[in-house]
Parts: structure tokens; C-alpha cells; sequence
């Protein structure tokens, strides 16, 4: 894979750069190096620190994202998500994310902020055969799986009921990118939903870990535990849906054919995966030993 040199647009200034920046590099190799200008700093520090990140003084290569309160150049199209406006041109690697400074780094609005800032994260992931996906993250003796299911539904209380060796990295969202290994690994993402409710969260989770991905598990509740292999057509339709959960907020706010070229691109990267990852459903019951039963197939 090519990675892309940072090429500062104009509306970036030497001061605006240097202020505060941290770097997020993902498995396959792409970097993106976040910097704001001085209204956005107290944000992207606690943007930052729920990411993981550490400040970084010296970046490698990668892509730039930028917070600013301000447009750049006329001649950048735009992604209007209301919360944030995401700006980029074809010619550039860079992307300027224009928002309101929030009143409070740690209310409601400002990690709403946060969730949507990720979306070119996610765009470039999709470009290279990646995705998002609404799941859960365990791992197990150094493999990962994960466990897709619509919210509400279980993902949160399986993570949190798996016994050492296994380890919750997400209970909620991560994001898979193609490994220089052939397959697939994939990073832990915050759980937003968690900053959503108005009450103290000090959560924070590390986006730059990876494990590789073994399998994905589309999770059932049943009356007894077990895993039940799925083909590939059906494996596709779960990964596809689970990207679109992600996605969905995304979709809604483009132009039509923005979108449909989006959701055409998830598609055909689910089909991709489903071709070479092994996918089961995972039936799993309140107080049953669920994760035994995945054990037993890794």
C-alpha cells in the first residue's frame, strides 16, 4: 500500500499546527495525524485521550486531519454531518473538519463531535477493503473475534461476562483494515453511547491496538449456547448490515449518490471479507458458557 504525503493546505498555519497534534496509525499502515487550531484544544485533548493517543512531536507520513472553526478555500467540497462539516479536495491528503467550539469539552454536543470526526477515518478504511462495524471485540490467546448484533441486544453483556485469558477491547464499535498479512486486524473504537447520557465517563480505550481477526460471530439469543457456521452470502448480508449501523448517521446526511457510492463500497468489501473470514451465529444464552462454544471452533 502507498501511504500519502502530508501536504498542509493553506488554511493550516505554521502556529495552528504546532499547537497540539496526535497521531492515530491503523494496521495496514495508514496514519492520520489530528491537530486544531487553539479554539479546539481543550476538545481534541479529551478527544485524544479517549482514543489513546499520545501527543505526537514528530509524525511519520500520513494523512492530516485538521479541526478548525473556519472554511478552508473555496474550491473544497464539503460533507455537512451538522455537527461537524468535513472539507477535502482530490488534489490534497489532507481533510478540514469546521465546527463550533463546544461550551464543555465533556458535554453531550462535544463528544457527538468526536463520534462523527472519525468518518474519513472510516472512509479511508473503506477505500483500502476496510470497514467499521457496530460489534463487540474479544480477544482470546492473541486472536480476535468479533461480536456483531444490533444494539440492545447482547454485545455489551457477552463482553462483559468473558473470563480470563479473554479480554474485552469493545463492547460496541471497532474497525477492521486488511493486514500486510493477507488477512484482516482490527482495532477497538470507543462506545460513544457511553458520554451520550449525561452522567460522568471516564472511559478511555487504545485505537492504535490491533489483534487479527479470526472470525465474526453474528450474535442470536438462544435457550442454549452454540455456534452454527454460516455461509458466504448470508456471512456478507451480517457484515454489510453491521457497517451500516455505523454508517447509517453518514448515509443520511450526503447527497444520494455520495451515499449510495458508500454503501456500495461497504458491500462489496463485506463480500470480500466473507470470502476469506470465517463466520458463524452465535447463540448465547444469560448465564450460559458461551465463549467455550467459540473456543471450541478457533
Amino acid at each position: 500500500m502507498t501511504r500519502l504525503t502530508l501536504k498542509p493546505h493553506p488554511a493550516v498555519t505554521s502556529s495552528a499546527m504546532s499547537h497540539n497534534r496526535y497521531q492515530i496509525t491503523l494496521a495496514n499502515g495508514e496514519g492520520w495525524l489530528l491537530s486544531s487550531v487553539p479554539e479546539l484544544s481543550s476538545w481534541l485533548d479529551r478527544f485524544a485521550r479517549i482514543m489513546g493517543l499520545e501527543p505526537c512531536t514528530a509524525p511519520s507520513v500520513c494523512h492530516h486531519l485538521h479541526f478548525a472553526t473556519q472554511k478552508p478555500p473555496a474550491d473544497w467540497k464539503y460533507d455537512d454531518l451538522r455537527s461537524v462539516t468535513f472539507w477535502y479536495h482530490p488534489e490534497k491528503n489532507d481533510i478540514h473538519c469546521e465546527m463550533e467550539p463546544p461550551d464543555d469539552v465533556t458535554d453531550v454536543l462535544a463528544h457527538i463531535k468526536m463520534s462523527q470526526s472519525l468518518f474519513f477515518i472510516f472512509n479511508s478504511a473503506l477505500l483500502h477493503g476496510g470497514m467499521p462495524l457496530h460489534a463487540a471485540l474479544l480477544e482470546y490467546e492473541g486472536k480476535a473475534v468479533a461480536i456483531a448484533a444490533p444494539g440492545g441486544t447482547g454485545k455489551t453483556t457477552c463482553a462483559g461476562r468473558v473470563p480470563a485469558p479473554w479480554r474485552a477491547l469493545a463492547d460496541d464499535l471497532c474497525l477492521v483494515v486488511p493486514d500486510p498479512s493477507g488477512g484482516y486486524a482490527i482495532h477497538p473504537l470507543p462506545t460513544w453511547s457511553r458520554f451520550f447520557y449525561g452522567e460522568p465517563c471516564d472511559d478511555r480505550w487504545t485505537v492504535e491496538q490491533n489483534v487479527l481477526l479470526h472470525g465474526i460471530f453474528f450474535l442470536e439469543q438462544a435457550e442454549s449456547d452454540g455456534v452454527v457456521p454460516v455461509g458466504t452470502g448470508e456471512a456478507a448480508a451480517g457484515i454489510a448490515g453491521a457497517a451500516d449501523q455505523m454508517m447509517r448517521i453518514f448515509y443520511r446526511r450526503m447527497e444520494t449518490d455520495r451515499g449510495r457510492a458508500l454503501r456500495r463500497q461497504v458491500f462489496e468489501n463485506a463480500c470480500g471479507m466473507a470470502g476469506s473470514m470465517p463466520a458463524y451465529k452465535l447463540r448465547a444464552t444469560l448465564d450460559g458458557r458461551f465463549w467455550e462454544e467459540i473456543e471450541a471452533v478457533l
